[in-house]
């Protein structure tokens, strides 16, 4: 993401999409489960996240 965004890169939503592939492995690799308040507040990070990337995507070069 860093080299596709080069200056325009939001160091704080590189580390939300870090955050968020970390929660989603223990879900898709070892058989947890979320709660629903779990699944609610991933659902809010992703949502952030992809309304940034869109405004990024908008923004491009």
């Amino acid at each position: 993401m860093k080299q596709a965004l080069g200056s325009r890169m939001d160091t704080g939503q590189g580390r939300r999409l870090l955050s968020i592939v970390k929660e989603k492995d223990p879900a898709s690799y070892q058989g947890v489960f979320y709660t629903t308040a779990d699944a609610r507040r991933l659902l809010r990070k992703l949502e952030s996240f992809a309304g940034w990337a869109e405004e990024m995507y908008e923004k491009r070069p």
